[in-house]
């Protein structure tokens, strides 16, 4: 198990990688400058040498922060915290009645409000499925993000996108892999929130140019 000790230490080489690269640059370049020196000769350290390296370090530790978040894109994700029972439509061939199950899903925000966790449980078609979802707001991309892995995959499923004006309706567009042909198809998922107790999940599929539902998931507050 990891110890304290270590995780502070592994956070520190993180911050050192990231926030001396602007001084690590300018001293590699002057020590480039020294090895080309004569032997024997005066290694007298450039004026203001340590000032531009103050100085890099500070910019890149600025830039750090200023995208570590978590900020006011994060605190949407707060509305869909709690624990839900799930009910859930798959739509399989067009025409046909939906297949219906109920679920559970947990939800929680993580990384001090920067990434909101979900675990979700489900029966469908007498197969126990169990997934896990990250969702966050990239604050370099300017875009909200997913991840997504369950039991039925062996593959991440990544996605990204945005926030509609009403702050209701979160739409994201990915990849994910179609077994049949080994290649990835465009995917789309668009998540609407109702009121503080449901909101609904939905899933489309990308066929013949045109976005076509596969799944739904209402999920309600459980109380």
């Amino acid at each position: 198990m990891t110890t304290r000790n270590s995780r502070a230490k592994t956070a520190a080489t993180w911050i050192l990688i990231g926030g001396l690269a602007g001084a690590g640059s300018v001293a590699w370049a002057e020590g480039a400058k020294k090895d080309k020196a004569p032997r024997g000769a005066a290694e007298a350290a450039p004026a203001g040498a340590g000032a531009s390296a103050e100085a890099g370090q500070a910019a890149a530790m600025a830039a750090m922060a200023k995208l570590a978040g978590p900020s006011e894109k994060h605190k949407v994700l707060a509305q869909l915290v709690g624990s839900w029972d799930a009910h859930s439509k798959a739509f399989m061939r067009p025409g046909q009645p939906p297949l219906e199950s109920h679920g559970t899903a947990e939800t929680r925000l993580i990384l001090g409000g920067r990434f909101l966790q979900e675990d979700y449980s489900n029966t469908f078609a007498n197969t126990p499925f169990q997934g896990h979802g990250l969702t966050g707001y990239d604050l370099l991309k300017q875009k909200y993000v997913n991840v997504w892995v369950d039991n039925l995959g062996s593959w991440l499923t990544l996605s990204e996108g945005s926030l509609d004006p009403s702050g209701k309706v979160l739409t994201l567009t990915g990849e994910m892999p179609d077994p049949q042909t080994g290649k990835g198809r465009p995917t789309k998922t668009v998540t609407r929130i109702e009121s503080a107790d449901r909101h609904v999940f939905e899933i489309y599929d990308h066929v013949d140019g045109k976005d076509v539902k596969i799944m739904e998931v209402t999920y309600t507050r459980r109380k």
